[in-house]
């Protein structure tokens, strides 16, 4: 998990220095606007294409649907926060301060979401196990419920920063209320790995149960399609949160420091993460989505697109035909030897 230590300066110019990115930070407020407002942009831009087509809207009601909304409405916040840290920055030279109440309530509550956007994948292939591997049909009601208990312990720690939390000095604005107790930041860090790891789990064993019963029950591949979603998606969090523990774990023990060369990338990747990438797999692999997305393309770039398409098609034919009749040739001359 990110962690809030001691940062000098109130001005955007002091953000983002290695002394920050060394110990963990996630990233300022600048790379959060440049990285993360377009990958908004592109998860929005996959949450209105779902409801555009209420068909798919309903099929993947409590798969892919929800995964995508869950990932909008807990990722978005900590972006939109970033954005006015930026432009009030930018607007005030540098004089764009928060209260001490209003510095704890956006940062922390925004952080917390974006960390349940990490477990919001893992919900999903919950519900999957149980349907797949248990016969439950679960609705989207009771992933709500479940991602709201698995929330729960997030919101905890955050109302204990209003009672216990003591001032702090963090990266985007000058004081906010943090619980730095031990093992407090420990264990809410661990508690999002082990979710992410567990869904990846689910995922796995999900999508091996669904290839059994394809092979012996003709399941549905459309199943096959959506269980490697899923399993895919799950993936993006897991690998975001083995980073914060890899570099917690080396703030704890003092045996090492991660190097700027790995955790600035993997700060990006984790900003970008659930609003970049979990729309881009389901575009990608979920073909009736990928084929509503290019229906909103132009007409002459589908017909290049099909022309393309049908060429390599005829192509990939001529040389499976070549390929016959060079066999077909050669074993008549080995007949014709033979006789």
């Amino acid at each position: 998990m990110a962690t809030d230590e001691a940062m000098s300066g109130s001005t955007f110019s002091h953000y983002g220095d290695q002394t920050q990115i060394q110990i963990g930070f996630w990233g300022p407020s600048m790379e959060v606007t440049m990285y993360g407002t377009p990958c908004v942009a592109i998860l929005g831009f996959v949450c209105m294409l779902l409801l555009f087509h209420k068909k798919l809207l309903i099929e993947y009601q409590n798969t892919i649907t929800f995964i995508c909304f869950g990932c909008f409405f807990t990722a978005t916040p900590i972006v939109w926060y970033n954005v006015m840290i930026f432009i009030g920055m930018e607007i005030t030279n540098g004089k764009f301060y928060f209260t001490l109440f209003s510095c704890t309530f956006f940062k922390i509550s925004t952080l917390s979401l974006w960390f349940c956007s990490f477990v919001v994948p893992s919900v999903v292939a919950f519900n999957r196990y149980l349907l797949i591997i248990h016969g439950k049909n679960t609705s989207i009601w009771f992933s709500l419920r479940v991602l709201l208990l698995v929330y729960a312990p997030m919101f905890c720690v955050d109302v204990l920063a209003f009672i216990i939390g003591s001032p702090s000095d963090n990266d985007t604005c000058v004081k906010l209320l943090y619980v730095n107790i031990s093992p407090v930041p420990e264990l809410y860090t661990l508690y999002i790995f082990l979710v992410s790891a567990g869904g990846v789990i689910l995922g796995k064993l999900t999508l091996i149960q669904v290839k059994r019963q394809i092979i012996s029950h003709g399941a549905k591949i459309n199943d096959r399609q959506l269980a490697n979603v899923i399993y895919v998606q799950t993936w993006i969090p897991f690998l975001a949160t083995t980073f914060f523990v890899i570099s917690n774990l080396g703030m704890i023990t003092n045996m090492y420091s991660v190097p700027i060369w790995f955790s600035r990338p993997a700060n990006i990747y984790a900003v970008i993460g659930t609003t970049l990438f979990i729309p881009l797999i389901a575009l990608g692999m979920a073909s009736k989505i990928r084929s509503a997305a290019f229906a909103l393309l132009p007409k002459s770039l589908l017909r290049s697109a099909d022309t393309y398409a049908t060429a390599q098609k005829a192509s990939q034919e001529k040389i499976t035909v070549t390929i016959h009749t060079t066999k077909a040739s050669a074993n008549l001359n080995s007949v014709v030897h033979v006789s």
